[in-house]
């Protein structure tokens, strides 16, 4: 599976990184860090992004 990130997405994550990096910098790149283990978890286990509840 590839991932995708659309110019929206991409927004998103830059304006909630400069947000808390006003506020704490170092919660800014650990909250990163996390957006991007999910996005690569999604490629390696695609039906963990699935729908549900």
């Amino acid at each position: 599976m590839k991932l995708t990130w659309t110019e929206p997405a991409i927004a998103d994550r830059l304006a909630i990184y400069e947000w808390l990096e006003l506020k704490n910098p170092a919660a800014a790149a650990e909250n990163d860090a996390k957006i991007a283990d999910a996005a690569a978890r999604l490629v390696h286990h695609p039906p963990a992004g699935k729908r549900g509840g």
